[in-house]
Order: C-alpha cells, then structure tokens, then sequence
C-alpha cells in the first residue's frame, strides 16, 4: 500500500524533491516542532542568495501527498554529488520520522495505550518498512520484523551528521544522529533517554509502491526508566528466520572473520559501505580499517533475511574478539546488525553494519517514571 498520494511524474508540475538550497558546507539539522512542521536548518558558510536565507528559516507543512523526498526515484538521485546526497538524505530522514511523530499529533490524552493508536497512522508507519526489513535495538538479542515491530511515541525530533552513501541503483545506505527527547515505547513501557544517538539505516527503493522503504536499521537509542506501572518482565515477540537464509549469513559470518584476520577486510566491503559504533564513531568511503577481530569468534543467535541482492545478519556475541586501534572492547552480550548486497559478480559484500557496546538495560533500581509531557 503506497503512504501517500502519489503526484503524476510524467506532468512537468508534479514536483519531486527539489534540493531545498544553495550552499557549500556541511552541517544539517532537522527539527520537527509540535505544530507539524519541519525546519530545516543548513548551517553554511555561503548562501547563494538573499532568498535562500528566507528559505532556510521558514517552516514548510509536511503532509500526506506532499513529502518529495521519499517518493523520489533513483533516476533522480543516482548522480546527485556527495554534498546534494546528504542533503537528499536528511530530507528523506525527514520524511520517516514526520510520520512515525504522527502517533504524538494524533494522540488526545498524552501517550497513548497501543490499543489506542489510530490504527491509520500504524498502517502509514508500518508502510515506511519494507516487507522483508529487519530492525535492532540496543536493549534486544533478537531482531525485529516487520511482524513483530511496534512504533514508538515520539514528538519531536533532531537529525545531525548525516552522511549518505549509494550502493547500487535503488539502495541508500544512511548514518546520522537523532534526538528523540520524549521517546517511550508503547508496549514495553521503557522511557528512552532523550539524547541524540546514532543510527545506521539502508533504504532501498520500491517501484511498485513509488517510495523508498527502510529494509535495515540499528538504533543505539538506551533505555533510561520505566514507566510506572509498566510490565518489566515485557519481551517483544521473537521471528522464525528461514534457515537457509541463516545457513547464508552464517557464511558470510564466516568470510567477515577471515577477511579481518587476514588483511583483506576491504575485499568484502561494498560500494557505499559505511559503519557505525554505539559511540557514534563511524567509517564513511575509504579509510584505514581500524575494527579488527583477534581470532574467529561463534556468532549467537543468529537471525538473516535474504531478499533479492539484499541480505540482512544480526547476532550477538560475548567474545572480547573485537578490538578498535588493537584495544579490546567491552566482553558483554552484544548485538551487531550487517546488510550485505550480491554484487554483479555475485558476490556478497557489506554495505552497512551496526555494532554495539553491549545489550542496554535500565539499571537496576531506577525509579520508575510517569509518562513526559508532550
């Protein structure tokens, strides 16, 4: 089902997304105030023109038929330069989290129960996903699916340092940070900790439905309290992943590990490929390869998704095996998350992975807190 009313391309007035202005630098910031707008704030240090000043600070409604970004095709994004890609990125960032704020601009009462969400904005929510998408978050050893996925309560939210990379036609790989200071969960009643936190996110274009779907996403976001009155014991469904999907990502598990060991790391990395760490220390294009792995480690529970030239990996492991610069990181439970892409040789190669410090939880005896106020 396609999220929004889908302009004529063919008609010269149809719009698409159109890159909001002129500058020469680098530093983006989106925020999303509670009267439903979006201000985006391209910080540079040349603007073109006077207008592109009146551009900058104005606020432009975003609503159902209007969000260019998201439904705009590879064709028009595949050249675009690096600059004008992360632009694009933090427009089509934009897009996703407006809608999953719908959930607070729809609620009458503060947060509300998941049975009181209105069920059309968990459709448009749910419609961001792509079908076969597989998501991880700091405080699970499981991965979450498009079946098992539930939206959280968010309002308002601030996107910076973005960095957006292609892999191939039709796939973006997406690293930024972003505040989400009211966030709560809504089944588990977890209270997350309002700070900006990273994230890495592929999107990969889907024709039939005229939009880009987010296929895989690492969210570092920590657990701060519970809400009073919440279930603690709450533990979101688990998915059973088809086996010769896992018998795949088990393989190229396996040719991660040998490539670290070995020198080769680069031969398995694809075009776009990006990482990130919990920290938020990322690698973005060429670079010296500084994760490394001291011996072959046994990956734990292990999930994977393959779906066309796209595969998805999340496991956990305990093994102090990665080290950063030669130095150890924590040996805690931790998950990682990897989507790898067949490449025309048919190779699989990574395009973006997300690795975490350990598994998150609200430490014990923290007081429990009421609901914020939006």
């Amino acid at each position: 089902m396609v999220l929004m009313d889908q302009p004529d391309r063919n008609s010269p007035s149809s719009g698409g997304w159109t890159k909001p202005l002129a500058y020469s630098s680098v530093s983006f910031r989106s925020l999303w105030d509670q009267e439903g707008n979006v201000m985006i704030a391209l910080r540079s240090s040349l603007f073109v023109a006077v207008v592109s000043l009146i551009v900058l600070f104005s606020l432009t409604p975003v609503r159902a038929g209007t969000m260019a970004a998201i439904n705009t095709p590879p064709s028009a994004v595949d050249s675009l330069s690096k600059d004008d890609l992360n632009i694009f990125g933090l427009s089509l960032l934009t897009d996703v989290y407006t809608v999953h704020a719908r959930i607070a601009a729809s609620a009458k009462n503060g947060i509300p129960a998941p049975d009181q969400v209105d069920p059309d904005v968990l459709r448009q929510i749910n419609d961001l996903y792509d079908d076969d998408a597989l998501i991880q978050r700091s405080r699970l050893n499981h991965g979450l699916t498009k079946a098992t996925f539930f939206p959280h309560y968010i309002d308002k939210f601030t996107i910076t340092d973005i960095a957006a990379t292609h892999s191939g036609p039709g796939t973006l790989v997406l690293t930024y940070n972003i505040a989400l200071p009211n966030r709560t969960t809504l089944r588990a009643g977890v209270v997350m900790s309002g700070e900006s936190k990273p994230r890495i996110a592929v999107m990969r274009w889907q024709a039939e439905a005229g939009m880009w779907k987010i296929f895989s996403y690492a969210d570092f976001d920590l657990p701060k309290a519970m809400l009073c009155g919440a279930d603690p014991n709450y533990v979101s469904q688990k998915t059973a992943f088809k086996p010769e999907d896992i018998a795949l990502a088990n393989e190229m598990i396996s040719k991660i590990q040998n490539a670290s060991l070995d020198g080769t790391e680069k031969s398995v990395q694809g075009e776009g490929f990006q990482y990130i760490f919990a920290s938020g220390e990322r690698k973005t294009g060429s670079g010296a390869v500084r994760a490394k792995i001291k011996k072959i480690y046994e990956p734990k529970n292990v999930e994977a998704i393959r779906s066309g030239d796209l595969l998805v990996v999340r496991n956990d492991t305990d093994d102090p095996t990665l080290t950063i610069d030669g130095e150890g990181i924590v040996p805690e439970m931790r998950p990682g998350i990897t989507t790898f892409k067949r490449d025309a040789d048919g190779e699989w190669r990574m395009i973006a992975i997300g690795i975490f410090a350990t598994t998150a939880r609200v430490a014990k005896g923290t007081p429990c807190e009421n609901a914020p106020v939006p």
